[in-house]
């Protein structure tokens, strides 16, 4: 199950911010073909608290590395 908190903290300039924070079972940094299929492949075995993190999932993920046929 994924948590959730709200941390708060202070600013620079004074003012005080509230931040979400999430635990979860995994992270998944971009979301590439790699990434897509480790994240199936755990939720076909029960894993359900997973988070992606991504500009993305229509945005073609190879902008990031130049060429768009990587993908």
């Amino acid at each position: 199950m994924i948590k959730k908190e709200i941390l708060r903290v202070q600013s620079d300039s004074g003012e005080q911010v509230s931040i979400d924070c999430y635990q979860v079972h995994t992270l998944f940094i971009g979301s590439g073909a790699a990434g897509l299929n480790a994240a199936a492949q755990l939720n076909s075995n029960g894993v359900e608290d997973m988070l992606i993190v991504t500009e993305g999932l229509q945005t073609r993920t190879s902008i990031n590395t130049g060429s768009d046929n990587q993908t």
